[in-house]
């Protein structure tokens, strides 16, 4: 998907996962993909069994998304990262967008009907951006997690509803 100069592409290799995780790991939230040990096993894992995403713009990421649509009993996704860059300014609305608009085609197309995220409480932005998105809290929580989850024929017409999908 290509808008305003803003490439979103599902990466495939080895090397650009790492390239992008690596641009990100000084973010508070993915401190344990700072150590190139931690990193290079989740980018095994996620290429052995789930998607990550990433929007470029201007050659540099604007952000990533990372999932997985491997739960075919439940047909849950689960989100396990997303990022956006801190320096693209006013893209960070579309760069977002994009990320989950293909998310929730990929989805879609697996047959998914669930999606899944985890966010810390302290984030108030994070909570804040999901809820409006259309996410729902669950009942479940950590000491420092909640969870909050949406379906996809939801997040499909919410997408419809901005012309994107």
């Amino acid at each position: 998907m290509r808008s305003l100069g803003i490439e979103t592409i599902e990466l495939k290799t080895f090397k650009e996962c790492d390239d992008v995780l690596a641009f990100f790991k000084d973010y508070p939230f993915l401190e344990v993909l700072r150590e190139d040990k931690n990193r290079q096993e989740y980018v095994e894992k996620i290429l052995k069994s789930g998607h990550i995403l990433v929007c470029y713009r201007k050659d540099q990421p604007g952000g990533f998304i990372t999932f997985y649509c491997n739960d075919k009993e439940s047909k849950m996704v689960y989100i396990s990262y997303l990022a956006l860059n801190d320096k693209i300014g006013m893209a960070k609305g579309i760069v977002l967008v994009n990320l989950f608009t293909e998310t929730v085609r990929i989805a879609h197309e697996d047959g998914m009907e669930f999606i899944r995220l985890e966010v810390d409480k302290k984030n108030a932005r994070a909570k804040a951006l999901y809820e409006n998105a259309g996410f729902r809290y669950t009942s479940e929580e950590t000491d420092h997690s909640v969870f909050m989850e949406m379906t996809i024929e939801k997040a499909v017409k919410r997408i419809e509803g901005l012309k994107m999908i």
